[in-house]
């Protein structure tokens, strides 16, 4: 079952063990000095430059679905498809500028305690309630919404200090 899985990975196993040292990084580092640590930290702990961290981060965290996944099986239906993403006329600024605050947010996510951005991912991702998390978590629904503001008002102080 195990080389099953390992064949459905469309990363190298070098890139996905070299992801894995990057979070023990990250972990034993955060213990070693009882706070919260940035990127620039734990990628000076195992060596790398900063952009070649966010690369590594960047490519493992991607994954893949088909068209077919999401209901789009027909022909014609990937074809309204395809026909309606060529006919937004979004010019290339506003792509870039969109991706840049993309990036942001995801690196700003990143930053988060691990209970926080846990939370952040149930609740904004997989639309779980704030109950539902609580017993996810095994904690009270009101620590999963002190959390969540908690995670809100760290966002959004770190979007706005880049201006977003």
């Amino acid at each position: 079952i195990l080389s099953e899985l390992r064949a459905l990975d469309f990363l190298p196993l070098t890139l996905r063990k070299r992801a894995r040292e990057l979070e023990d990084a990250h972990i034993k580092l955060e213990q070693r000095l009882g706070r919260e640590v940035n990127d620039e930290e734990v990628a000076a702990e195992v060596g790398l430059e900063l952009e070649e961290y966010y690369q590594i981060k960047r490519i493992a965290g991607l994954s893949f679905i088909s068209l077919e996944d999401i209901g789009f099986s027909s022909k014609e239906e990937k074809d309204n498809l395809r026909s309606y993403l060529i006919s937004q006329n979004t010019d290339s600024l506003t792509l870039s500028k969109i991706k840049e605050a993309e990036d942001c947010l995801a690196k700003a996510i990143d930053e988060l305690a691990e209970k926080e951005k846990l939370v952040i991912s149930l609740y904004y991702w997989e639309d779980l309630t704030m109950k539902e998390i609580g017993k996810v978590l095994d904690i009270t629904e009101s620590r999963v919404s002190q959390l969540h503001s908690q995670a809100v008002r760290k966002l959004k102080k770190k979007l706005q200090s880049l201006a977003f």
